[in-house]
């Protein structure tokens, strides 16, 4: 067990809230990833060993998490999916195998991170599978990136440590456009806090482009908000939400949002 997932388990959330920096000036200096290829559920996925890719790859990929708990959307071979903070791309290589007529848009801000999604999109022969390296926002331009610890919960809101890597950005309804998506089945979002500027600043038009959209939110990341603000945007745009799968002493969990 690693020491990030030890403390977890143990510690109270204030405790952990304080210890956090410190954890990750010493991460830092420690973390060197190996890069490894290994098989899982029938599909070839390269990963960094020393790292969550692991774990991320059991619940995205060998698990299904995500549209198991998803009643409200049904997977058809034609859909168009977009999912936004891809990571190394396990859900989106599960998800596009079933898609044989379908795209899936793999959005993903770490340019470390997304090389390996175009290697993993590559490994498994997915040509359906469209790899894009931006970081959706609330406005065209540029943004910081800031690195969390150990190759994931990067994110464009919180400055974790001071490091991190300048990325493109993307309003929701330019990347829309840029890719010719008049409209999308399904849109994931997990993005460390970055979905509320994402979907707050997006007109009632351009969210109902979309049939269901299932948020992880990320409310202690993004102070400028709330998530009481993020469904009453939803319901005033017509969508029917629902609020599940809440963390204990987090303000984080699921929020669906269908159309």
């Amino acid at each position: 067990m690693s020491l990030k997932s030890i403390v977890q388990k143990t510690l109270p959330t204030p405790i952990r809230e304080r210890l956090r920096p410190i954890y990750r000036r010493l991460f830092q200096k420690s973390f060197v990833p190996d890069l490894a290829i290994g098989e899982f559920a029938g599909f070839q996925i390269a990963y960094r060993t020393h790292s969550h890719d692991k774990l991320l790859i059991d619940v995205c990929l060998v698990g299904e998490n995500f549209l198991s708990q998803l009643p409200e959307y049904r997977l058809e071979a034609d859909h168009t999916i977009i999912d936004v903070g891809a990571h190394i791309g396990a859900f989106a290589v599960a998800t596009a195998s079933r898609l044989t007529s379908g795209r899936l848009f793999a959005v993903e801000a770490c340019l470390e991170t997304f090389n390996l999604l175009r290697i993993n999109v590559a490994l498994n022969g997915l040509k359906n599978v469209v790899p894009v390296h931006v970081a959706l926002s609330d406005r065209d331009g540029e943004c910081t990136l800031y690195y969390d610890t150990d190759g994931w919960g990067h994110s464009v809101v919180a400055n974790f440590a001071g490091r991190g890597e300048t990325v493109p950005a993307l309003a929701l309804s330019s990347f829309l456009d840029a890719n010719g998506i008049s409209s999308c089945h399904l849109m994931k979002l997990n993005c460390e806090g970055a979905e509320f500027p994402i979907l707050l600043g997006a007109a009632p038009e351009v969210l109902r482009r979309f049939g269901v959209i299932l948020t992880m939110y990320h409310a202690d990341l993004y102070p400028n908000s709330s998530l009481e603000a993020l469904v009453a945007h939803f319901r005033d745009s017509g969508f029917h939400v629902d609020v599940r799968n809440r963390e204990t002493g987090v303000n984080r969990g699921w929020l669906v949002a269908t159309n």
